[in-house]
């Protein structure tokens, strides 16, 4: 009977090994998650880098600036382009912002199943600013940014990720790029909001991707 229990116990753990398996692959599917803020938006916390507020209520308040956008970006092109125009930032809030938002629920949703299989994860943020304003303010408002990415992990779901922040199973790496990587492309002028924070283009620079997952003990 010995013989017969290791065996069931060998069973059982390649059934487990092979569902931690899929939770994996899962949740590495459900990256990059993109997730876009307003201009100058976070507002700031206690300090420069830190956030005033966690992004989902950023999120809320950006998406209902759509009609303004529409409006601004719209009234800066010819009559016979606006149609066209108007549609690229209505393609802008649904496909991206959005969307970015609702891949973002998945995420934690995914990260929270590995996380009860007791796996250690290591997740990576990366923020990003448009041109508009100098690089050092752009360096502390990409890290306010991640910082409001990080709030949320802190108070989603009444603190659910807490204990594993905690005891170190989730670690969550952070980065700021300011606006270093931007293409060299997009309009800095401040003078010209239509192009430098209306745009489509300017708008998906001002982001934070979760673009990487380690599952790894170190």
């Amino acid at each position: 009977s010995g013989s017969g229990s290791s065996t069931v116990d060998k069973i059982l753990y390649l059934e487990k090994t092979e569902i931690i398996k899929k939770i994996e692959v899962s949740l590495k599917n459900a990256i990059p998650v993109r997730l876009y803020f307003d201009n100058d938006k976070p507002a700031k916390g206690d300090t420069p880098e830190t956030s005033a507020t966690n992004y989902t209520e950023s999120y809320f308040t950006y998406y209902n600036k759509r009609e303004k956008f529409k409006q601004v970006y719209g009234n800066q092109v010819s009559l016979k382009r606006r149609d066209e125009a108007i549609a690229e930032i209505d393609a802008l809030f649904l496909n991206n912002i959005k969307g970015g938002f609702d891949k973002y629920e998945n995420f934690k949703n995914q990260l929270l199943v590995v996380l009860e299989a007791e796996l250690p994860v290591n997740i990576y943020l990366r923020g990003y600013a448009s041109p508009v304003a100098k690089n050092e303010y752009n360096t502390a408002l990409g890290k306010r940014r991640v910082d409001s990415i990080r709030k949320e992990f802190d108070e989603w779901r009444g603190g659910i990720f807490i204990p594993y922040i905690e005891s170190g199973q989730l670690v969550i790496t952070e980065r700021s790029f300011g606006e270093e990587t931007a293409p060299p492309n997009i309009s800095d002028d401040p003078r010209k909001p239509a192009s430098s924070i209306y745009s489509p283009a300017a708008s998906i620079e001002r982001r934070v991707e979760i673009d990487e997952i380690n599952f790894n003990e170190n």
